[in-house]
């Protein structure tokens, strides 16, 4: 019945329809619903059409003949896999025939070339990211052969490493031994956020001269890094203490009296490091420290402990980083500036880094 009454309903429309409208009004009226509804159709299937090509995987397929293919992976059975590439051509390979399916993420391709992530995101030179290392992975890096750094990530936010600096390898020289503890995590998709804290420990024995020490064992710090597939920029401030030691011998005692202070710096420190990814192996690094400082000496003819203060010293790094898979390798030059310096000092820099887990 109630059917019924709508069917009647809907012919008294009609005909009120055709009455007002006319018989040519009336045909126009239906066809531009007719036109309305077909285009909503077609645009909500080329939606559903692109949503489904946009939400396919993309993937790395290697062959036997180590022929490569980047592009999306339309499908995958027992017996074939399609892969569809970035210069949009569909190819179809038998399960035989491929050796590896690496899948990869989208920005991780360019020019139709899969570039392998950076190892060694985590670092430039000696500076830290705020990239999270992943729970389970780490990396270890030596420099020089002599330095020696390792972390490891005890969460996808939380890592802790630890070093050394063993010059006592070569010369017979004091060791320094450091650790560090960061937090980090993700802010935005191209933005991260973290802090770490720094810490020191040596056995450096000064001689019997008169001279005073100024000894970094502590420091923490806020990081902000912005990242993409091919820029890595990391600014960074941060406060500290010094462990102060004066000595002071006079030539008719023969015992050295000693006065040690923890001073926290009198002004932040500031760094500023920046990556660049020239192409799937090589890239450009750059990394700048201004840490506060200060220095006392002995004046004889006075005799008296002059003290010189000198706001900041850059510690300044620049080279090129060569990417693997697993490793990467830095070559460039690493020196300081004072303005209290007459000329800057520079030297060869050379770092190694491994990265474990997968």
């Amino acid at each position: 019945m109630e059917r019924r009454v709508g069917i009647i309903f809907s012919y008294l429309y009609c005909v009120q329809l055709y009455f007002r409208l006319g018989r040519p009004k009336i045909l126009t009226y239906f066809m531009r619903l007719k036109q309305l509804l077909l285009e909503s159709i077609f645009l909500l299937i080329s939606f559903i059409a692109f949503a489904q090509s946009d939400s396919l995987q993309y993937v790395q397929l290697t062959t036997n003949t180590r022929e490569k293919v980047v592009g999306k992976l339309v499908a995958k059975d027992d017996q074939f896999t399609v892969v569809e590439s970035t210069d949009g051509v569909r190819m179809e390979f038998r399960t035989y025939e491929v050796k590896e399916l690496l899948y990869i993420q989208k920005e991780d391709i360019h020019r139709g070339k899969y570039w392998f992530p950076d190892v060694n995101k985590y670092r430039y030179v000696a500076g830290s990211s705020a990239v999270p290392l992943q729970k389970g992975h780490g990396y270890v890096q030596t420099a020089y052969g002599v330095i020696y750094y390792g972390t490891v990530g005890l969460s996808d936010h939380f890592s802790i490493g630890a070093g050394t600096y063993a010059e006592n390898l070569w010369y017979g020289g004091p060791s320094v031994y450091f650790m560090s503890i960061r937090y980090s995590g993700k802010i935005s998709s191209k933005l991260f956020l973290g802090g770490e804290f720094i810490g020191f420990a040596d056995n450096v024995k000064l001689s019997s001269f008169s001279q005073s020490s100024n000894n970094i064992i502590g420091a923490g710090r806020a990081l902000l890094t912005f990242m993409n597939s091919r820029w890595n920029i990391t600014g960074s401030v941060g406060y500290g203490v010094v462990r102060r030691q004066k000595y002071y011998n006079y030539w008719n005692i023969r015992q050295d009296y000693k006065q040690v202070k923890y001073v926290p710096f009198h002004y932040p420190m500031y760094s500023f490091s920046a990556q660049y990814r020239v192409s799937r192996r090589f890239g450009l690094v750059l990394e700048n420290n201004l840490l506060p400082q200060s220095s006392s000496i002995y004046n004889y003819s006075h005799g008296q402990i002059q003290i010189l203060i000198s706001n900041y010293t850059l510690y300044s790094a620049a080279g090129m980083k060569i990417f693997g898979k697993h490793w990467s390798l830095c070559l460039g030059l690493f020196g300081n500036y004072s303005r209290y310096d007459t000329e800057m000092s520079f030297g060869p820099y050379l770092d190694l880094c491994y990265k474990f887990g997968k």
